[in-house]
């Protein structure tokens, strides 16, 4: 599964979506809509079909700009079925049509978690953080 959490972008919402329909390895595809404007999720949930869900979380009161992804993610998880979920966001774009076939091949059976380490925080524990 993918899931990629969005908020008023449909435009590249859904050339992330094109792009994963041409992966080697097809993926089901989870939108998670983090509290689009009525016009733009309209939009966004007009991209529904067999291959992909959209769900949307209204949230009020967030600390910061980042728990809106957060969120989405904690959802995401909850509502995978598949033995693996890539998370992704709206920019980004796959460069490979066998990414997802790809990251399949690292994934340990002991440890199935692949990714990039994130950018430098102001906290100590960053590193080695996906």
């Amino acid at each position: 599964s993918v899931a990629i959490p969005c908020l008023d972008t449909f435009e590249q919402v859904e050339i992330c979506v094109q792009i994963l329909r041409m992966q080697t390895e097809k993926p089901y595809i989870l939108i998670i809509d983090t509290g689009s404007c009525p016009e733009e999720y309209a939009k966004i949930e007009s991209l529904r079909s067999n291959d992909l869900e959209v769900h949307a979380i209204r949230l009020n009161g967030v600390l910061h700009p980042c728990d809106f992804p957060a969120m989405a993610m904690d959802l995401a998880f909850t509502l995978c079925r598949t033995k693996f979920l890539f998370a992704t966001h709206a920019d980004c774009f796959l460069r490979r049509r066998d990414f997802l076939e790809y990251l399949l091949t690292l994934c340990p059976e002991k440890s199935p978690v692949v990714g990039y380490e994130i950018s430098p925080r102001k906290h100590n524990d960053w590193h080695g953080m996906v």
